[in-house]
């Protein structure tokens, strides 16, 4: 019995992170593309790394929460809550992504429907605790967007006036020190 249960987990993991890639496919490519060839979004290449570290972390508490079979029952009913909303994120990051694939900025939109689209998925496949406890790993899909440039260029110009201040008044105490 045991191992039908685990041979179950396994297919219901495979199709949470198959469904996402064949649907998402060309977007991860241009993203790792888009990484391996821009320096501001060369922080994309680690996020996959990162992503497969937390999730070796959590491993047994998500592990635990998709074998519990939890019930979505009111008032001695059952309705297919878990499924209805699963299906409604789904729907919601395909047309967000339909909605980007006719604006300026595709990949953005493409990429920021992607931790929608994977919380739609993992609510279908398991249970609402599951997709509680694979939370953050899901919310940190958003990192594989690239920044603006604007917003980098501004990120970057705070940096380095924060950095010139910084070594500036370290060098004038060493420098006062000196001339004591």
């Amino acid at each position: 019995m045991e191992i039908q249960g685990k041979t179950a987990l396994g297919i219901k993991v495979l199709v949470a992170i198959i469904a996402p890639g064949i649907l998402y496919w060309q977007d991860l490519i241009l993203v790792a593309n888009e990484a391996l060839n821009n320096d501001i979004a060369t922080h994309i290449l680690a996020i996959p790394f990162l992503l497969t570290y937390i999730v070796y972390r959590i491993r047994k508490t998500a592990v635990a929460s998709a074998s519990h079979p939890f019930t979505d029952s009111t008032l001695g009913r059952s309705l297919p809550i878990r499924e209805i909303t699963g299906t409604l994120l789904c729907i919601l990051a395909y047309i967000i992504k339909w909605f980007g694939s006719y604006s300026f900025q595709p990949l953005e939109y493409h990429i920021a429907s992607l931790p929608i689209f994977v919380a739609g998925i993992v609510l279908l496949i398991f249970n609402a605790q599951t997709l509680r406890v694979l939370l953050f790993p899901i919310a940190f899909l958003a990192f594989l967007i690239p920044p603006p440039l604007e917003l980098a260029q501004a990120a970057g110009a705070a940096l380095a006036a924060f950095s010139a201040r910084a070594g500036l008044s370290r060098n004038s105490s060493t420098f006062r020190s000196h001339l004591s």
